[in-house]
């Protein structure tokens, strides 16, 4: 996922960041960290996040004739839903953490009337059922840690006097949800 894919030269020596440039650099869903190179039919892990962002040019691998760099496009997603600000789904940033208040400042913060004390976190664990962890908003990053949120991760924002997500979530609501979250 660059922004010109196709063939483009580049100089005898060069690495894989000169090809990222070559092809006019990433977008806003490259998953630069699970880049990789095919090298006569085997392909080569390249985290260029770590090269481009990071600026470690240890990780910009020099290319050679006939190598071709691939940059998939990061589709992991979350949703923050309930009393936000903006509620709907995330692009789960490529190469770093996206943490729970980080992504309910981004969808425009708690709203008026949201119940603090019920911030609830929804995962589907290794044995294919959704877990629940609820956090109180004030002591999550003092007494409680911020949880580092992972694909398919939902947020959900009570409103304050109801209890949980069954007591408001309409089934037009469930639908959005997993239709967000999903890409259905």
């Amino acid at each position: 996922e660059v922004r010109t894919p196709g063939m483009h030269e580049i100089i005898e020596g060069q690495g894989a960041v000169e090809a990222l440039s070559a092809g006019g650099g990433e977008t806003q869903v490259s998953a630069l960290s699970r880049a990789k190179i095919v090298r006569h039919g085997s392909e080569m892990p390249v985290d260029l996040y770590s090269a481009v962002i990071d600026g470690d040019t240890s990780k910009n691998i020099k290319l050679e004739d006939n190598d071709t760099l691939v940059i998939p496009q990061q589709y992991a997603r979350v949703a923050v839903t309930g009393n936000v600000g903006h509620p709907g789904s995330q692009l789960l940033p490529d190469g770093r953490p996206l943490t729970l208040t980080a992504a309910v400042a981004e969808a425009g913060g708690l709203s008026g009337g949201a119940k603090s004390k019920g911030v609830q976190l929804f995962r589907l664990g290794s044995d294919g059922k959704t877990h629940k962890t609820v956090y109180d908003w004030k002591k999550i990053g003092r007494t409680q840690a911020d949880p580092v949120l992972q694909d398919k991760d939902i947020v959900f924002i009570p409103q304050s006097g109801a209890s949980n997500l069954n007591e408001i979530t309409t089934f037009s609501n469930l639908y959005f949800i997993i239709r967000t979250i999903t890409g259905l």
